[in-house]
């Protein structure tokens, strides 16, 4: 404390190891990022009938779909700061 002035500074870091954190996940897979729906033969119908050239496609373009970023909790977290009371 400086002529009645207090400084501080802090750092808070949330999910300090980048961990992947699962929040929800699909009933029938019971994966957070694939429902299961590709395996069945619908799914395989599905992936033939919007694929462009190649089956690879028509799977990425499915699975960017049902790709839900809720499904998962934040990612690493930095906050930095400086308090300063007088």
């Amino acid at each position: 404390m400086v002529n009645n002035v207090a400084v501080g500074v802090f750092c808070i870091v949330n999910n300090v190891f980048n961990n992947q954190m699962v929040t929800d996940v699909y009933n029938y897979s019971g994966l957070p990022d694939n429902d299961g729906y590709l395996t069945t033969q619908a799914g395989q119908n599905w992936v033939n009938d919007y694929s462009i050239g190649t089956q690879a496609f028509g799977e990425q373009l499915y699975n960017s779909r049902i790709a839900f970023p809720t499904n998962y909790a934040s990612a690493r977290h930095v906050q930095l700061g400086v308090r300063v009371d007088f």
